[in-house]
């Protein structure tokens, strides 16, 4: 069986939540003797070195790069020039082609299968940039409508797919993501420059992940929580400016550390160094970070909206994430109540082994076979 990939999403220096995803299922599958796999590639006139990021990533594997358009342009001439289909950008035919990120190209020359991991754009449409709200939304439905399979992560959007894009049940999958427990594990090593004591946040640096709630729930919590500091590790998204404004505002400045984006091999070793990891996203279609920090053996604070109830189980502490003295209450909780932190570690540990990539692979696999 001949799958094709759309790589885009996973040859970006700094894989997002997206990548991690794609990245995981497609080096998995690319390695199954029964699939014969290609990886298609925008690179506009070869400036990102996208191919070699890709092929150390998934190595030995088929790419089919096109120099000629950025992926940007080309998204905009879909419904300006219709012919100007995959075919005619790429050159290849496969039996299914597997598109990770949202949207499909017109005139598709296989069995398309379309992940969609969130519905952001519809729900929190204030909370996304411009281009990739617009993105969404010209294209998001007609590429679900022209997909064999939906694919999403959570069951939680299934829903949001049946009842916002009127996208009928059977052709959606829910394929959970999961967690390398190989990688993801307790470990002593910590990273150098960081305080001994810390409540961690991981993820982008946007106004959907309520950091802007977390610092006020932090403040609140200051006076009971002694020197414990608050690490916010991740790139910096859109709209980032307002979080270091109202650190300032705070005068939050020496207790509030920004490490930047951090390389995947340094996490384990993040998570682990933490006394509690605190997600109170606003929205999301699955969340990994709360998984993999219960991976890392560290009690979760997180929200009960969205798929995060869902996902974390009886697992994490779920706090309203508006509410900042509720946010307060819960860091306050999670670092002096010893028997509630043992609880929540006992009970990450094992719910995470409920998510593995070998299973999720295993399920797309499948889905490819299916009619």
């Amino acid at each position: 069986m001949k799958i094709a990939f759309d790589a885009y999403p996973i040859a970006s220096p700094r894989l997002s939540g997206v990548g991690v995803h794609a990245l995981e299922i497609a080096s998995r599958l690319c390695k199954w003797e029964e699939l014969d796999c290609t990886l298609l590639l925008y690179d506009f006139l070869k400036r990102r070195g996208s191919k070699e990021m890709l092929q150390k990533r998934i190595p030995q594997t088929k790419i089919v790069q096109n120099n000629l358009l950025p992926y940007g342009i080309y998204v905009e001439l879909w419904n300006k020039i219709p012919r100007l289909g995959l075919e005619q950008v790429f050159g290849t035919t496969a039996d299914v082609f597997h598109f990770f990120n949202f949207v499909v190209p017109p005139k598709v020359p296989g069995k398309i299968i379309n992940t969609v991991h969130d519905l952001v754009y519809l729900n929190f449409p204030e909370t996304m940039e411009k281009r990739n709200y617009r993105r969404l939304n010209m294209h998001l439905k007609r590429s679900c409508q022209d997909a064999d399979v939906v694919i999403t992560v959570s069951e939680t959007i299934k829903q949001e797919l049946i009842d916002q894009m009127k996208l009928p049940k059977e052709k959606i999958r829910v394929v959970y993501n999961g967690v390398d427990q190989k990688r993801f594990r307790p470990v002593l090593e910590r990273i150098s420059g960081l305080p001994h004591d810390y409540f961690l946040y991981l993820g982008t640096l946007e106004p959907r992940k309520n950091l802007l709630g977390l610092l006020e729930g932090y403040r609140i919590a200051k006076p009971k929580i002694g020197d414990c500091k608050l690490v916010l590790g991740g790139a910096k998204g859109w709209e980032y400016q307002t979080i270091f404004e109202k650190v300032k505002e705070y005068g939050l400045e020496e207790d509030v550390v920004f490490p930047g984006y951090l390389p995947s091999e340094d996490l384990p070793k993040l998570y682990s160094g933490a006394k509690a990891f605190l997600f109170p996203s606003l929205y999301e279609g699955f969340g990994i970070p709360p998984l993999e920090a219960m991976a890392c053996g560290v009690p979760v604070v997180t929200s009960n909206c969205s798929c995060l109830p869902e996902v974390t189980g009886d697992a994490a502490v779920l706090v309203n994430p508006k509410d900042s003295e509720e946010l307060a209450w819960a860091m306050e909780n999670i670092l002096t109540d010893t028997a509630l932190r043992d609880t929540c570690v006992t009970r990450g540990l094992e719910r995470v082994k409920q998510f593995t990539w070998e299973q999720a692979a295993e399920q797309v696999f499948s889905i490819y076979k299916e009619g």
